[in-house]
């Protein structure tokens, strides 16, 4: 009789157990991860055609809605075939191919002074020319990673290297300063000097004290701007 209690005392222990555990294994299992955001893209080259329908056919009239050019930030939202579906800033989806995007730059700086770009991230590797990455001051750099005291980037012209950390400005109002320089650029390019000077004055107006306010005048004919004012 003895061993009989015991061994009920003993199941009812057991039961209450289980039952104390089911609510908690309920909710580790109803528990959701959060959600990873999107990736971002950078557009790598300036008339980027995007298309409602991934593919080159130039039978698809109207296919190309839109373009955007070098530096805009897309969210990519899938890829098929060498084909990668975004939205753009303005909320519009569409296609773009997967080799004019740049996928993986974590933040940008700014050529300001002359700098060696090496191969790898080694100080005895051959050192590139710096023509030969567009290396033209004032510039934006992508830069992707930093390994061993050096950032991998990527220049205008799409070519890449390393660059000892420390030697291209971080500064983000020499960034906004360089993204309105290479607006301005765009359109001299474009022999749209009006907008062109447009941009340079917005330099010259609101970031007078950065680096990239010092090229304006040899570029243009905007007048620099007082200091002190």
């Amino acid at each position: 009789m003895k061993n009989l209690i015991l061994t009920l005392l003993a199941f009812l222990a057991v039961a209450g157990c289980s039952r104390q555990q089911i609510p908690r294994q309920a909710s580790q299992q109803t528990r959701t991860e959060p959600e990873k955001k999107p990736p971002i893209a950078l557009v790598a080259y300036d008339g980027i055609g995007v298309r409602k329908q991934p593919g080159d056919d130039k039978m698809l009239k109207g296919n190309v809605f839109t373009s955007v050019d070098r530096g805009e930030k897309v969210i990519v939202l899938g890829d098929s075939a060498g084909w990668t579906r975004v939205k753009l800033s303005d909320d519009k989806e569409g296609w773009i191919r997967t080799d004019h995007l740049r996928i993986g730059v974590a933040k940008l700086a700014v050529l300001t002074e002359e700098v060696q770009v090496l191969a790898r991230p080694d100080l005895s590797s051959r050192t590139l020319i710096l023509d030969s990455v567009s290396g033209r001051l004032g510039s934006l750099v992508w830069i992707y990673k930093d390994k061993d005291g050096f950032y991998e980037c990527e220049f205008p012209g799409n070519k890449r290297g390393w660059v000892r950390v420390g030697l291209l400005c971080e500064d983000p109002k020499e960034i906004e300063a360089a993204q309105l320089l290479e607006q301005a650029r765009k359109h001299v390019k474009r022999n749209q000097v009006e907008i062109a000077n447009g941009f340079y004055q917005q330099i010259v107006d609101r970031l007078s004290t950065t680096r990239v306010a010092q090229l304006v005048p040899l570029e243009s004919d905007v007048e620099p701007k007082p200091q002190g004012e």
